[in-house]
């Protein structure tokens, strides 16, 4: 694996035929090059070696790149408006590619929004589905804090609307 590899999925290798390997003591050495932007199709070489360090067998083939992320998705039926728990979600490892636009990544995140319409189990949560509560409501008392280097000016003040957490 190159270094920093960490976090990819390698799927669905085409090569050709491997034809017959020794059932025990052999490795595989893989040698790819990523794509421009880190994912999609990339061809690779690999070179099998058995116990000894003797070359049994040069492959080639290719092989399709992703990035491992994390998705929320809903675990019970959820009506619309109905507000959303810790017990109601489980967050789960993919492939990015299989995520919908906009699926949220942290179940802390989902916790205590609304639901926009019904949620069905297995369903992935994005912002179009929940709805975020309100972190503060028109005419509240907030402290108003601006820091900027060794500078920093606080100052009381008076929201104007309310104002959910901004994405």
């Amino acid at each position: 694996m190159p270094a920093g590899s960490e976090g990819f999925i390698f799927e669905r290798p085409i090569m050709g035929d491997s034809g017959k390997m020794p059932a025990t003591g052999w490795k595989v050495n893989y040698d790819f090059h990523l794509p421009a932007r880190g994912l999609g199709q990339a061809t690779f070489t690999a070179t099998v070696t058995g116990a000894d360090e003797r070359i049994l067998k040069r492959l080639s083939g290719s092989i399709n790149i992703d990035r491992e992320a994390q998705g929320v998705q809903v675990t019970r039926v959820i009506r619309q408006g109905e507000t959303i728990g810790p017990e109601d979600i489980k967050t789960l490892a993919r492939a990015s590619r299989s995520f919908p636009r906009g699926a949220y990544d942290e179940s802390k995140r989902i916790e205590g929004t609304t639901a926009r319409v019904e949620l069905r189990p297995g369903q992935w949560l994005t912002e179009e589905v929940v709805a975020a509560q309100n972190l503060v409501k028109r005419n509240e008392a907030v402290t108003m804090r601006l820091v900027h280097g060794p500078i920093e000016i606080t100052t009381p003040g008076l929201t104007r609307q309310a104002a959910r957490e901004a994405r």
